[in-house]
């Protein structure tokens, strides 16, 4: 699993299912599993957050979810920065799948619009 091999290498992971919000269509594009412009710039200041933050080499692995800034001003799709050590409770992935049904839940009930995800 992708989790196992960042662990080995000390590696960040960007986790896009916890930070886009399923519910909301303003994250997505044409189809439900391509990111919006609006995500896209999720995914690039986590990027350029990981790479001005993360000691790589010394550092243990992380998971990142979240948005690192409120592109739009729009308090009702904000999820804060969370980073999360890989550790062993994510061996089995309860915490993580945990974490992600939350996010689904949070994420349903704060935004109006909603793109349906089959």
């Amino acid at each position: 699993m992708f989790l196992d091999i960042a662990k080995k290498f000390k590696l960040p992971v960007i986790d896009l299912a916890r930070t886009f919000n399923p519910h909301d269509s303003r994250d997505y594009g044409s189809t439900p599993i391509e990111p919006s412009n609006r995500s896209g710039l999720y995914i690039a200041e986590m990027a350029r957050h990981i790479i001005r933050t993360f000691q790589f080499g010394k550092e243990d692995a992380k998971i990142y979810t979240g948005l690192v800034s409120d592109p739009d001003g729009d308090e009702s799709n904000w999820r804060p920065l969370k980073v999360e050590v890989i550790d062993e409770s994510f061996k089995d992935l309860e915490k993580y799948r945990t974490s992600l049904n939350k996010h689904m839940e949070d994420g349903r009930s704060k935004v109006k619009s909603a793109c349906v995800i089959s």
